[in-house]
């Protein structure tokens, strides 16, 4: 028993000489180093970017998780308490979260609310009432190179919040967005393989235009910018007849999205399905596409394998 007394009697003693090491040292103790920032990010694609510039130092909650649509998102209490203690909260803005401003507003939020949209090459609408209301078309991540001002944006905004573990978020950004512009460049390259000249690719949302943009692939979709959007029976008549003027040379699923509209297109136009594309979500860990870069070149493969002629 006076062994045990003993050695809880020196613990102090042990813990304060530790410290004083760890400082003669230059390394920070657990005690001095700053907490993980706590971070928000809208939806699963933002979450994953916020993971590779923070690595493990971050306190990180997405709202919109894998396999779920940011469209049509509901925000419930935990949401509000979540979002009430965040230190930064990242957006990809541009009106996609409908839901955003009700969510900040009810939470009573201080924390800095990001725009990772910023400087982006945006896709304009000159006919904003032909597109939903819509002046922008906010799914910028479908070109790679938007990925990267993305990137860029989150650790500078982390930066800020947190200087001391900048360096380190700087040199994962840096490391990231070099596996970006290989991304980018191998998504150009396999589809430069297909033997048509101008792809064309029916989705069930209107969310591939940056991707068409850069990659040159075009897309008719069967709904607009959102999956709030509904198709009228006049709609889809008038998709069907389009479909066939344009002699489409594959039909994609969303992961989404209800896959019936798109196989009564399919029935009526003798396109098949080519398989499923991810648009505004990640899978789950064990999916095709857990991460943006995965996401990204399952996509490519997709199409390749759906565009190709039988």
């Amino acid at each position: 028993m006076k062994h045990t007394s003993r050695g809880r009697a020196m613990r102090p003693h042990w813990h304060a000489f530790v410290l004083l090491l760890l400082c003669t040292l230059g390394i920070p103790s657990s005690d001095a180093m700053a907490k993980p920032l706590r971070i928000v990010a809208s939806f699963s694609i933002l979450g994953d970017w916020v993971k590779a510039v923070a690595g493990h130092n971050v306190n990180l909650t997405v709202l919109v998780g894998a396999d779920s649509d940011a469209h049509v998102f509901e925000p419930r209490p935990k949401h509000v308490r979540i979002t009430a203690s965040a230190d930064l909260i990242f957006v990809n803005g541009l009106g996609y979260e409908s839901w955003l401003q009700r969510l900040i507003q009810a939470s009573g939020t201080s924390a800095k609310v990001v725009e990772l949209s910023a400087g982006a090459e945006l896709i304009e609408f000159a006919n904003v009432a032909a597109v939903g209301g819509h002046e922008v078309d906010p799914h910028a991540w479908h070109d790679v190179r938007n990925s990267m001002v993305y990137v860029r944006n989150i650790a500078a905004s982390m930066c800020t919040k947190d200087p001391q573990s900048c360096d380190g978020f700087k040199r994962n950004a840096a490391r990231y967005i070099a596996e970006l512009q290989v991304l980018h460049l191998d998504i150009k390259a396999a589809l430069a393989k297909l033997p048509m000249r101008n792809p064309v690719a029916v989705s069930p949302h209107d969310s591939f235009g940056y991707f068409s943009l850069a990659y040159g692939v075009q897309f008719i979709a069967v709904k607009g910018l959102s999956t709030e959007a509904h198709a009228s029976a006049r709609d889809v008549a008038r998709l069907i007849d389009k479909v066939r003027s344009h002699s489409a040379h594959g039909l994609f699923l969303e992961n989404i999205s209800d896959p019936r509209l798109l196989q009564q297109i399919s029935r009526e136009t003798k396109v098949q399905p080519g398989g499923a594309l991810f648009s505004d979500a990640l899978s789950a860990a064990d999916g095709d596409a857990p991460t943006y870069i995965a996401m990204m070149r399952h996509n490519v493969r997709t199409l390749v394998q759906g565009l190709a002629p039988q």
